[in-house]
């Protein structure tokens, strides 16, 4: 399994530096990322703008991302790393400007040897996210989605930004054209009939993200405040 770590914002929104270089705990979020794909991936890559490379302390581990223009989807540099698998191969990536407790009980249980096509973690119950940031899910009474994005008045669960996909689903994805992004990829697993798992945090995660500096110092203390009720080796 290989893993990918989506960086690549110029940091226009939160004004001087990238959402993901935000400290958490005296780490940005992108070291919390790091830490834990180098546990569970034989290899794992940052997809980051050249200009902040030198922030980086992996630069082996590094795909160069141009955010020269205004950066709104993933699809280029995920499908450059998909293009080095192998027909067995499987990848998680997560969005680098969200902060997630990896070493919650949650994780500390969880396999990551999945049979399922899609793996799309998100939140219930969020402790600390609000659903600003985030793109939200409405499932129907069956359990399928029947709304995704920003904004919507209604959702079930929040988009954590963590995700996992099989060897069939990225052959799927090789052929997408163009930019793309979540949405594109859950699309094409739906009308491929691939078997997709929603994997709850039902509240027992503490993560947030943050889209502007007023998310990220409200995410900043609401996990602080909380990070004492909740089973993490935070250190």
């Amino acid at each position: 399994m290989i893993g990918y770590i989506l960086a690549g914002g110029a940091g226009r929104r939160m004004g001087a530096i990238p959402k993901y270089l935000l400290p958490v705990m005296e780490k940005p979020f992108i070291e919390w990322h790091s830490t834990f794909m180098k546990k569970v991936c034989e290899r794992w890559y940052i997809g980051i703008d050249k200009q902040w490379i030198k922030f980086i302390h992996y630069p082996n581990h590094v795909i160069e991302v141009n955010t020269s223009d205004r950066y709104t989807k993933y699809g280029p540099t995920l499908k450059e790393l998909l293009f080095t698998t192998t027909p067995k191969t499987s990848i998680i990536w997560v969005m680098g400007d969200h902060y997630i407790d990896y070493h919650s009980s949650f994780f500390e249980s969880l396999s990551w040897s999945f049979s399922e096509d899609f793996v799309i973690f998100i939140d219930s119950k969020p402790p600390i996210a609000g659903p600003s940031a985030h793109s939200m899910f409405l499932f129907d009474e069956e359990g399928n989605v029947s709304a995704y994005g920003k904004n919507l008045e209604k959702w079930s669960a929040l988009d954590t930004g963590l995700f996992y996909a099989g060897p069939k689903l990225i052959n799927f994805i090789k052929k997408l054209d163009g930019d793309f992004d979540t949405r594109d990829i859950l699309n094409v697993a739906i009308k491929e009939s691939l078997i997709i798992r929603y994997i709850d945090f039902a509240g027992k995660v503490l993560w947030f993200g943050a889209n502007t500096p007023e998310e990220y110092v409200r995410g900043l203390s609401k996990l602080l405040f909380n990070i004492s009720n909740y089973p993490s080796r935070h250190g």
